[in-house]
């Protein structure tokens, strides 16, 4: 795979506590990039493709319902463990300003 500029520059804010959105044309790479980064991060993390029902109503049910479902996969122990959490095709949720 090709590595992409824009991977440098998000890579600054990696270790912030900002939420970095990634947005733009249909089929431009937007989930590949995604998934680079997905790759390089050491550090707890979870893809959500919301194409998957099952993961688009969890989100849709909100943060505490996200996080439930972190605990029972393991991949965190406590509300306040950090852990990357990676949204793709966020469109889908009912209301994606509430993240």
């Amino acid at each position: 795979m090709i590595e992409r500029s824009v991977i440098k520059n998000i890579n600054k804010y990696i270790k912030t506590d900002d939420i970095i959105v990634l947005h733009g044309a249909r089929q431009v790479g937007k989930t590949t990039i995604m998934k680079m980064l997905y790759e390089k991060i050491e550090i707890p993390k979870y893809y959500f493709d919301l194409e998957d029902s099952r993961f688009l109503s969890i989100c849709n049910d909100g943060i505490e319902e996200i996080i439930s479902f972190l605990q029972q996969k393991g991949i965190i122990k406590n509300q306040k463990d950090n852990c990357y959490i990676f949204i793709d095709e966020v469109q889908y949720l009912s209301n994606p300003s509430l993240y």
